[in-house]
């Protein structure tokens, strides 16, 4: 899976997270899960999984 992290100041896409007691570790995917940032939660504005299909715009049902 794909996620993005969006910050006050920038989003960083990831393919792993780790909740912690301060924030979140946002990791990559290869192997060696190389560590890419910690958000500290008053940063974090929110976690989207970029691969959840959205569902169509419910006004054209």
């Amino acid at each position: 899976m794909t996620y993005r992290a969006v910050t006050r100041n920038r989003d960083v896409v990831c393919e792993h997270y780790v909740l912690n007691d301060h924030g979140v570790e946002l990791y990559d995917a290869d192997e060696a899960e190389t560590f890419l940032a910690f958000v500290p939660y008053e940063n974090l504005l929110s976690i989207l999984n970029e691969d959840a299909a959205r569902a169509p715009d419910p006004s054209i049902l």
